[in-house]
């Protein structure tokens, strides 16, 4: 089973965005809200945003890599990076990024990521 993020953009309005859990065969078997984690830094009360280096990408930078490591420590110290180099780089439209995707940036940025 592999994690899927999944933003929904909307032009007015916080957007939406879902961890979708989808099969072998690429079929969808769950999916759920992506916590924002304002507990562990909070960039923006008004929701997620990306294409660009705000606030709102910030958030979601943290939450997917909140997400996908489970640890709090890292996420925080490599969400601004993540967001750099991939977050404000989506196009302003409905994204997907896999959970191999972000093990991808994570590898290739081992000296940023250190045990992470």
């Amino acid at each position: 089973m592999r994690k899927v993020y999944c933003g929904q953009y909307q032009s007015a309005g916080p957007c939406r965005v879902v961890v979708r859990f989808v099969n072998e065969a690429g079929a969808t078997v769950s999916e759920r809200n992506l916590s924002p984690r304002t507990d562990f830094f909070n960039h923006s009360p008004d929701g997620y945003q990306w294409s660009y280096g705000g606030s709102g990408p910030s958030q979601l930078a943290l939450a997917i890599l909140a997400d996908h490591l489970d640890d709090k420590v890292a996420a925080v110290r490599l969400h601004q990076a993540f967001k750099s180099d991939r977050i404000s780089k989506l196009p302003k439209a409905d994204f997907e990024m896999t959970s191999d995707e972000v093990a991808a940036w994570l590898l290739a940025n081992r000296e940023v990521a250190g045990n992470a």
